[in-house]
């Protein structure tokens, strides 16, 4: 008997660690695309209600919510309007700091492990 419970403990262990750690990026990642369609639906409301024709895609994306920031950013002239664009500025610095801490825990050498194992990727 000797090391077969040892070998199924530690496998077990590892086995628990890799499902622990994959539900926690799993979560972080939906934390981030939740966060980042959010943000993207507050754009849309505020253009609408400024009468701003701004192009919306289908993709969401930072790089594409920041261009959408700057282009409603021109055309607001209001202190109101103003003051809605730099919350969701200040919203935008949120989700480019999840985006960042995710990407950093991915990194780190533990969890890079499982997460190459789980085929979980950078944002």
């Amino acid at each position: 008997m000797g090391f077969i419970p040892i070998f199924l403990t530690l496998g077990g262990f590892v086995f628990l660690f890799m499902m622990v750690v994959h539900q926690n990026f799993k979560q972080k990642k939906h934390l981030f695309e939740s966060e980042l369609k959010d943000l993207t639906a507050s754009i849309s409301r505020l253009s609408k209600s400024s009468n701003a024709a701004l192009p919306f895609s289908k993709g969401n994306n930072i790089k594409e919510v920041e261009r959408l920031l700057q282009s409603l950013n021109k055309e607001e002239k209001t202190v109101e309007a103003q003051n809605e664009t730099n919350a969701l500025r200040q919203k935008l610095g949120e989700v480019k700091m999840l985006r960042y801490n995710y990407n950093k825990l991915i990194e780190t050498k533990p969890y890079s492990f499982v997460a190459t194992v789980m085929r979980d990727h950078s944002i």
